[in-house]
């Protein structure tokens, strides 16, 4: 079952998550040990992830947010990332360490033919660790600086150090290492060699002393502390003084080394203080050139820095300049517009203002054939009714002649009576339809009357209509004519209230630009700083420490093949009786080791099929539920190792 887990699901830890093959998968860690360091931390896996500037432009370019606020923000969050993937890292290491020291933490047996080196493996296996945490931390801090200088792209003139020549120069130093390694260890090995003839001399004094310290040094268990007498403590004594032989010495100690008689232990402890010295002249003086190469360096660094501000200062001001131009054709555009619409308003007001004069004029007209044809009515009335009262009078005038001739005749005849009576009836029909013709007449007359009477009247509705529509018109002049005003007066004082603010905006802008670049420059100068001491003195303390080391490491080797000889002969048997006790304790832990594993995997095989049918938690759930933990903000508070417990079996 855990092969087929082991199969399905990849090995991703914090040292292999980045690689391209893993981009597309579905974990960013399966490794316990990884998970676990994360969860001790707080960290949240996915925040481990190299997240690159242009998903932070695309997020943040939208929202108007400037490019230096972004790089400030890529360069916060990739600090960020870098500081918790080192101590996620350290951490994984202690936990690595943690579990070395449970599995090795029961005492052995331990043969002294595989041990030949007198130091520790606590004391280097803490000199690495340290190692790596220094060059870890000089990693993020040059990094970061390197990050901090490009920060601007490629405006400054500086190139991006990527994750592949990181690795690229760290493979090539473990390189070097390893050849110098080689190199001086074959070098010790003819240096043994070539002087294991001159063992034999040495007064059996020294190698009763270096025989005791040797032991002391190499003695790693109780058996062998047990064998030794209290005499290993004990100081040398003065019984092998003798004048100081080394030449240097005495070139040094001229009128003190004539008569001081000093043990060869004393002896070399001068030589090596004397080396000592030396070592740190010399120190002082490659110290000196750095110095003067750093300065140098820094100077190069600083006019190149400068002239990438004052190019990027350039783009900014081309930038200010463009947006201005911009804003002077939007001014421009928008001072057309306005004019357009004035002179289109001022057009629709003068289109409209004509069409009122023509109908006014039209109505004028109207009114004046009006009143023309009214005089002209009025005149052929006058003179119809003249004619018809002069026509009148003459017939009146013809019908009394007649009557005057009729009765001045005297009536004898019947027919004349009669004709009298036609006359009479005639007579009286014409005055009847002169009576009916003068009331038409009046009648007319009237109906004339009141028809003038109503033109008149409707003469001056419209008139006092003319009048009123004239004066709408003007007041609605006059009222689009102040709106005319307003508007461009609004129009005005937005404009200036507009012109006001973006002054302003562009002085605190400036005034803030100013602050950010002293900020920047006051940081900038201050992390230079601290990094060139910084690295100055982890140079300085790595170096006495790599000088320490080498000196203790040549003389206990020196030790070492001195006695080798004698020490094989006269710890023969005693190795063999420690072997064979040895081997028994160990066949007895093997046994014993065989069968708790035995029982450990049998225990954990019920369990996991126990868990397996009451559908416990997998691997999955677990880091589904420590994701959730951390989206929960309880990241902070480190979690037992119980928690993210793994399934997954490490052979």
């Amino acid at each position: 079952m855990t092969q087929e887990t082991d199969d399905a699901m990849p090995c991703i830890d914090l040292m292999n998550f980045e690689d391209p093959q893993f981009e597309e998968g579905k974990y960013v860690l399966t490794s316990p040990r990884s998970l676990e360091a994360c969860s001790r931390l707080g960290v949240k896996p996915v925040d481990l992830l190299y997240k690159p500037l242009a998903e932070f432009q695309e997020e943040l370019l939208p929202q108007d947010v400037p490019l230096r606020t972004i790089y400030n923000i890529y360069d916060e969050h990739e600090h960020n990332r870098e500081r918790k993937l080192a101590l996620c890292r350290e951490e994984r290491i202690r936990i690595m360490e943690g579990e070395k020291g449970t599995t090795s933490g029961k005492p052995t047996v331990t043969k002294s033919k595989k041990t030949p080196s007198a130091v520790p493996k606590t004391q280097t296996r803490r000199s690495k660790l340290a190692s790596k945490r220094s060059q870890s931390a000089e990693n993020l801090g040059s990094g970061s600086l390197q990050r901090q200088r490009t920060a601007w792209a490629t405006s400054v003139g500086h190139d991006r150090i990527t994750n592949d020549e990181i690795n690229q120069r760290v493979k090539d130093l473990h390189n070097e290492s390893m050849k110098l390694r080689s190199e001086l260890l074959s070098r010790k090995e003819a240096r043994a060699t070539s002087k294991s003839s001159n063992k034999k001399t040495r007064p059996a004094t020294a190698r009763t002393s270096t025989r005791k310290k040797t032991n002391i040094s190499r003695s790693y268990s109780a058996s062998d502390l047990s064998l030794a007498g209290t005499s290993m403590l004990s100081r040398s004594g003065t019984a092998d003084a003798r004048p100081i032989t080394s030449s240097r010495l005495k070139k040094v100690l001229k009128n003190e080394a004539k008569n001081a008689p000093i043990t060869p232990t004393d002896e070399k402890i001068l030589e090596l203080m004397y080396m000592k010295g030396e070592g740190e002249k010399m120190e002082a003086r490659e110290r000196q050139l750095r110095e003067i190469q750093w300065e140098r360096q820094k100077q190069e660094a600083e006019a190149i820095r400068l002239a990438g501000e004052m190019r990027r200062r350039r783009m900014l001001a081309e930038e200010n300049r463009i947006q201005k131009l911009k804003k002077c054709e939007a001014e421009l555009q928008h001072k057309a517009e306005e004019q357009r619409l004035q002179e289109k308003q001022e057009q629709l007001l003068n289109e409209t203002s004509r069409r009122w004069r023509t109908r006014y004029l039209t109505v004028q007209k109207t009114q004046a054939l009006k009143s023309i044809e009214k005089v002209e009515k009025e005149q052929l009335k006058k003179r119809i009714q003249e004619n018809n009262v002069r026509a009148l009078e003459a017939e009146e005038e013809e019908m009394k002649e007649l009557v005057r001739q009729k009765q001045g005749r005297q009536i004898l005849t019947a027919a004349q009576k009669k004709e009298a009576k036609l006359l009479e009836e005639s007579m009286r029909v014409m005055m009847n339809n002169r009576s009916e013709r003068r009331n038409f007449e009046d009648r007319w007359n009237s109906l004339l009357k009141d028809t003038q009477e109503s033109i008149d009247l409707l003469l001056e509705s419209m008139n006092a209509k003319d009048q009123k529509h004239k004066s709408k018109y003007e007041q609605l002049q006059q009222r689009r004519e102040n709106e005319i005003t307003l508007n461009r007066l609004d129009r005005e004082k937005r404009a200036l209230q507009a012109k006001l603010s973006q002054q302003q905006h562009e002085n605190e802008m400036e005034e803030w630009r100013d602050n950010i670049m002293s900020s920047r420059e006051i940081a900038e100068r201050h992390a230079t700083e601290t990094l060139a001491e910084t690295i100055e003195r982890k140079a300085r303390k790595a170096h006495e420490e790599r000088v320490r080391k080498e000196k203790e490491q040549q003389k206990n080797i020196k030790k070492i093949h001195q006695e080798i000889s004698q020490w094989k002969k006269s710890q023969e048997s005693l190795i063999q009786l420690k072997d064979k006790k040895s081997d028994l304790i160990q066949q007895e832990k093997e046994l014993t080791i065989q069968q708790s594993r035995h029982v450990a995997a049998s225990g954990q095989k019920l369990r996991d099929s126990l868990r397996n049918k009451l559908g416990g938690e997998t691997f999955d759930k677990m880091a589904m539920k420590a994701e959730m933990y951390n989206k929960f903000e309880m990241g902070n508070t480190f979690f037992s190792a119980e928690k993210n417990t793994s399934h997954v079996k490490l052979h």
